[in-house]
């Protein structure tokens, strides 16, 4: 069995988002897991401040995934045309 534990790469509010940056950094070869927590995630609303979204990964992925992720806001992933 594996030694991996799992460790917690950001947290986001939107689910649209937490989805994005799964397939990102799935695309990039990092495992994921996502945990929805708060009572507004149980009815599928979104975008609240209670409903909070952790994207986990293992732990000896987590680096690579925080940059992958600050990578994607510096806006490094855009198309330039």
């Amino acid at each position: 069995m594996s030694d991996r534990q799992w460790k917690l790469v950001t947290s986001v509010h939107d689910p649209i988002l937490a989805e994005i940056l799964k397939g990102l950094l799935e695309a990039q070869g990092i495992t994921v897991h996502i945990v929805r927590e708060g009572y507004q995630a149980a009815f599928g609303i979104a975008n609240q401040p209670g409903v909070h979204i952790e994207i986990l990964a293992p732990d000896d992925q987590v680096e690579e995934a925080k940059q992958i992720i600050d990578d994607f806001h510096a806006g490094k992933f855009e198309n330039p045309e």
